[in-house]
């Protein structure tokens, strides 16, 4: 009430939603959509006496451009609106000099409303105030009701994807020929079959919050069967992502000449991220931005060493080798994490539950790889432990998902179950 009284005193909202975030990183997610949810009927409240009150547009966070994720996180928005007829102009605010991909961001383009924030003034400043919507925190759920914003994607992203509909980015024919070139420099076959593999490791924290993502670092070492199973296929393997300054376990390669260092090339870009997954009939990723590449391109992809949390990860029908939760060196089955800890975000939050994070070894990440590989039809046959196991502990964790809302629509992979009920 004190604050609805403050109508024209636009900082007290701002300062009312920062408090809102707080509870996100404590990992109240009660108390923080709560939070939000307030603060989104405040700006209602002064949008009733204001003169964009009939204005049929939106400002989301400036900085989308900033967070390759946040960019990634553009298609599940955009999905959202056009699935459920939502015809509002969405504008951001940002400096090109700073966006982290522009020419990922460029595919959105046609989307969005990009507004240079060298030619504002105070007039969209101020409108800026009244239409914000932090839509990088929060979405509707099927109820209109704000939930964490992930929820609403994994919905979008695999809605879209089941009704069969085109991406909504396409790489232009002229910047697809670029591949050729690369292919050429390489000594890759015209015709060879390319897989893309991002492993997000500690090196990505030079220019990053190491605090904050600590959990979500891998080590290269234990792709190394992974990636000469993949040769032994006939795949050539492209790894994406950052440069390492230690690559001296390149020299396990089976097949050297099959395997692209290409961050260690001249043609890393942005732009050559978005050709060569394009590209690839595969995706390997880890939870950090890049997955959005593939996912947004609509390619076949698994995810390695992921968090169990809501919402993710998005992709139906795609599966995801969830890393290992543990207390007192214990692991924790997934009926706990999905009642107590999907949550967790951050290092820290993990760290406030008493929980060690380890990741999982080479043979667990190379054989959900080759059941992710045989699901999407790539490879012809797939040794199962227990099929029929299989089928009922994923049973028992949609089941599960479903009463705790959780929304992780991607399936767990079969070496997870084996190795809990191990245990």
């Amino acid at each position: 009430r004190k604050l609805l009284s403050l109508k024209n005193n636009l900082e007290k909202c701002e300062d009312y939603f920062l408090l809102g975030r707080l509870f996100f990183y404590k990992g109240d997610t009660k108390n923080f959509l709560k939070y939000l949810n307030f603060e989104n009927e405040l700006r209602e409240e002064l949008l009733k006496n204001s003169e964009y009150s009939g204005l049929n547009e939106i400002f989301i966070p400036r900085n989308t451009i900033h967070v390759l994720g946040l960019i990634g996180h553009l298609d599940g928005i955009i999905k959202y609106f056009k699935l459920n007829s939502i015809n509002k102009k969405i504008n951001v605010i940002g400096d090109d000099k700073t966006i982290v991909n522009d020419y990922f961001f460029s595919l959105y383009k046609k989307y969005i409303n990009f507004i240079d924030i060298n030619i504002i003034d105070d007039e969209l400043l101020n409108k800026e105030k009244f239409l914000f919507k932090n839509v990088h925190w929060v979405l509707p759920d099927k109820n209109n009701k704000l939930q964490l914003c992930h929820k609403t994607l994994a919905d979008s992203v695999s809605i879209w994807k089941e009704q069969k509909f085109e991406p909504l980015i396409e790489i232009p024919f002229n910047d697809q020929k670029e591949i050729k070139n690369f292919k050429n420099s390489q000594r890759i076959p015209e015709n060879s079959k390319l897989i893309c593999i991002h492993i997000r490791t500690n090196e990505f924290y030079n220019s990053h919050n190491k605090l904050a993502d600590d959990y979500r670092d891998s080590k290269f070492d234990t792709y190394i069967n992974s990636i000469n199973y993949l040769n032994s296929l006939g795949f050539y393997v492209v790894r994406i992502g950052e440069k390492l300054n230690n690559p001296v376990t390149f020299g396990q390669l089976n097949k050297k000449d099959m395997f692209i260092d290409y961050p260690n090339t001249i043609y890393k870009s942005g732009k050559m991220d978005l050709l060569l997954t394009n590209e690839s009939v595969f995706f390997i990723a880890t939870d950090s931005g890049p997955h959005w590449y593939a996912g947004s391109l609509l390619k076949n992809l698994c995810i390695i060493n992921s968090p169990i949390k809501d919402g993710f990860p998005y992709y139906k029908n795609s599966i995801f080798l969830p890393l290992k939760y543990k207390i007192n060196g214990n692991e924790l089955h997934f009926k706990e994490i999905l009642n107590l800890y999907t949550n967790c975000h951050f290092q820290w939050q993990f760290e406030n539950q008493d929980i060690e994070i380890e990741k999982n070894n080479e043979e667990e990440i190379k054989k959900t790889i080759e059941e992710s590989l045989f699901e999407c039809g790539l490879i012809d046959n797939y040794n199962y432990y227990d099929k029929d196991f299989l089928i009922k502990q994923r049973k028992e964790f949609i089941h599960l998902n479903n009463i705790y809302k959780t929304n992780i629509l991607s399936k767990p992979a079969e070496v997870y179950f084996k190795r809990l009920n191990s245990m």
